[in-house]
């Protein structure tokens, strides 16, 4: 039956375009090609060809908005083949049209594929169900594109600013793809810093929103008001998928959450930093300690996570936090409380790294409050391994 169409409409075309010639001749074919149908399995080919052809402004519009119809009704297993050519497609200009399509089209695929209900807060019962695919398919998916996308913006450094440019504008409504994909970009030097700035950015709006919210009687009995999406969840979201294929964000995710807790943790320095935890706290401290406390809780929360799911980050993990802990900062007690937790909620996972706990270093000046939850630290650590040892110990005779 496609061969059928293919061939109507070529006979069709010659028959439109047999009064033209020269360039007029190729402005009339590219038109009747953006016109007719396309096979599903040609048409990435019909891109290829598209792609070397020398198009000017009014062309080239039309062949992107033809491939955007055709990209949001192709299969899952498909779109990575035509991501790569409309990249490359995108060298030839319209760079900003063509990154908003192929992000609009993986931020539906994300809201498609939400199975869980507390990935995507605003979506319906029927709207999580819908979904027509497996989330690990989509995360395999998504990480070649991801790949075609950090590989993209290494050859072509305007392509590169410019989505970060498009990102930008989304940060108070990103998607797990979204997310990933700036951390994915946070590998390349030349765009880390400026990937961190958007993603700090959309966290520090997301905390202060909800602060706003939590604030507010009214507000927050606003029920069908549109929520923005949580950079929690979505942080959260990618934690999860990365260990079904996203590999390559985990060393981006410490980045950044390390990042965000430095610089939140110093904003909340000399209020219970731990993070507002109940109206009395929030009233007595500022809006801009309240969001930075909420900020710091996040980042321990994600950090835990990461360190609890990622044996290859744990070294680093550690290493950052005794190294925040070796200077007079103001944020070392988050540090400090930090290590406690991990100490206490993952303490087999840290049995290697125990000589790093117990020993002493000669540069630690810390301040008597840092000194002391440090020791409660390491002391919560030695218990915790102990009683492990000796449940060890005592079960090992009876098997």
């Amino acid at each position: 039956m496609d061969r059928v169409s293919v061939k109507r409409g070529r006979q069709q075309g010659v028959s439109r375009t047999s009064d033209y010639a020269g360039e007029e001749y190729r402005a009339a074919v590219i038109e009747e090609l953006c016109r007719l149908e396309w096979p599903k399995s040609l048409v990435v080919p019909i891109c290829t060809v598209l792609r070397d052809l020398h198009l000017d402004e009014a062309q080239l519009k039309v062949v992107v908005s033809r491939i955007a119809k055709e990209a949001r009704s192709m299969e899952l297993q498909e779109l990575p083949p035509l991501v790569y050519q409309m990249l490359l497609l995108s060298t030839h200009g319209h760079r900003t049209q063509i990154l908003r399509i192929i992000l609009s089209v993986f931020t539906e695929l994300d809201e498609r594929c939400s199975i869980a209900l507390g990935d995507n807060a605003r979506m319906s019962q029927d709207e999580v169900t819908e979904s027509t695919f497996e989330e690990s398919e989509l995360v395999q998916v998504e990480g070649i594109v991801m790949l075609h996308f950090e590989f993209a913006v290494k050859q072509d450094m305007a392509l590169g600013q410019e989505l970060l440019r498009v990102l930008k504008l989304r940060v108070c409504d990103l998607a797990p793809f979204e997310a990933a994909l700036l951390l994915s970009l946070s590998r390349v030097p030349r765009y880390e810093s400026k990937a961190m700035d958007v993603l700090r950015k959309a966290a520090e709006q997301d905390f202060a929103h909800q602060c706003k919210v939590t604030s507010s009687t009214w507000i927050s009995g606003l029920t069908e008001m549109k929520r923005p999406s949580s950079i929690e969840q979505v942080m959260r979201v990618v934690l999860r998928r990365s260990g079904k294929g996203w590999d390559h964000v985990v060393p981006g995710m410490v980045s950044f959450t390390f990042h965000l807790l430095e610089t939140q943790a110093r904003k909340c320095s000399g209020a219970e930093w731990s993070g507002p935890a109940g109206g009395q706290q929030a009233a007595a401290s500022s809006f801009a300690k309240l969001v930075a406390g909420t900020a710091v809780k996040c980042s321990l929360g994600l950090i835990l996570h990461t360190f609890r799911q990622h044996e290859a980050v744990r070294e680093d993990v550690l290493g950052q936090i005794f190294a925040h802990v070796l200077t007079r900062d103001e944020a070392v007690p988050c540090f400090i409380s930090l290590l406690s937790r991990i100490a206490s909620r993952c303490s087999r996972d840290v049995m290697a790294f125990l000589p790093k706990v117990s020993l002493p270093h000669p540069h630690w000046i810390v301040s008597s409050r840092s000194l002391i939850l440090f020791c409660v630290s390491a002391c919560a650590l030695l218990v915790c391994l102990s009683v492990c040892l000796s449940v060890c110990l005592r079960a090992g005779p009876n098997r």
